[in-house]
């Protein structure tokens, strides 16, 4: 199947087509020995010529004519177009201008607030059965990445695969970091907004829900699990957490339809919020939402919590108990084992 395609130079291509795939490539006087007519599908007239193909031609070519071949199985053939997706999808965030990227920097904070307080509203009152209501409060804060993803905006978290991008020496180092930063301190602005109208300003935290606001947040601020240091401990839930994220991101990234991205981003923020990971731009709602709660009584007499336990909850404690353990380990796990262990496995070999 044969049809023209106008790149964004203006060059004429052919795009071959197979269910689920299209490869771009562009137009020669040479035959393609490497495909030839095995690949079932493939035609051409004039014949390619392979040397006039772009790098990235080139590579997808040679995956599909050894998927085409039967010397590449599907799952590693679709999860190496994957992985070019994915860091193909992460440089076009980053490229983007940067007022572009503050104000979607923003947008993002604002939504895994929605999904935040919607957890929130979920876990109170009483509910007998543990997992159970663990797997409910999971389930509704996912609708933050969706509506990140499909929506559009710029995630600190989700921007950790920008590691491909790195390692592949597309980008520098030090313009990964100011990606990092700039997103970071909008997804911190967008969520402290979405604390304020919510906790501050509309009055849904004076009561219950404001009472389960409180408590999130002093246990992420003072939490002491046995014969471990706070901070050691939320470092690996993070790692967990980031790796879940991103990959909800990568599944999203693969997914061809809106309701395929819906799922994509449903398990895997499920199963992070439900195993009581920690995610740095989510607790940059909850805990100053528990900052804000104190400021009405009803909601702080539901607590239970003695003055002093109160006062543990703070733009200080926020930063040294939380924030900047979570935030490190979010890095490790996104980064880390999904950005550079996905690179290494189906990004390496290629040369675009």
């Amino acid at each position: 199947m044969e049809s023209c395609h106008p790149n964004n130079h203006g060059a004429t291509d052919f795009i071959l087509t197979r269910p689920g795939d299209q490869l771009w490539f562009t137009r020669g006087d040479e035959a393609l020995d490497a495909l030839g007519n095995s690949a079932g599908r493939i035609a051409s007239d004039p014949p390619l010529k392979f040397d006039n193909l772009s790098p990235r031609a080139q590579t997808g070519l040679r995956n599909y004519a050894e998927f085409a071949k039967g010397n590449l199985s599907d799952a590693r053939y679709q999860a190496t177009r994957f992985g070019e997706w994915t860091r193909d999808s992460a440089l076009l965030n980053y490229n983007r201008r940067f007022n572009y990227n503050t104000w979607l920097g923003v947008l993002a904070g604002v939504y895994i607030a929605f999904g935040a307080h919607l957890a929130t509203t979920v876990a109170t009152g009483q509910f007998d059965y543990f997992g159970l209501k663990k797997l409910l409060i999971g389930s509704v804060f996912s609708v933050g990445l969706m509506l990140v993803v499909i929506a559009g905006a710029e995630l600190f978290t989700g921007n950790n695969l920008l590691s491909i991008a790195a390692a592949h020496k597309r980008i520098t180092m030090g313009g990964l970091m100011r990606n990092w930063t700039v997103v970071y301190i909008a997804n911190l602005v967008g969520s402290i907004l979405m604390a304020l109208i919510i906790a501050k300003w509309s009055g849904l935290l004076d009561g219950p829900v404001g009472t389960t606001a409180i408590k999130i947040a002093y246990g992420k601020v003072s939490s002491v699990q046995e014969g471990l240091n706070h901070n050691w401990a939320y470092f690996f839930r993070a790692i967990c957490c980031n790796w879940l994220v991103c990959l909800a991101v990568y599944l999203a990234i693969a997914a061809q339809t809106v309701v395929g991205k819906i799922w994509a981003c449903f398990f895997p923020i499920m199963a992070f919020v439900s195993s009581g990971f920690e995610h740095c731009i989510a607790n940059m709602y909850f805990i100053p939402a528990g900052i804000f709660a104190k400021n009405f009584s009803k909601a702080v007499d539901g607590a239970g919590l003695s003055k002093a336990q109160l006062a543990t909850i703070n733009w200080s404690s926020m930063w040294s108990q939380n924030l900047i353990s979570v935030t490190l380990g979010n890095i490790v796990g996104g980064a880390l084992f999904v950005g550079i262990g996905y690179w290494y496995v189906f990004v390496r070999g290629s040369k675009d």
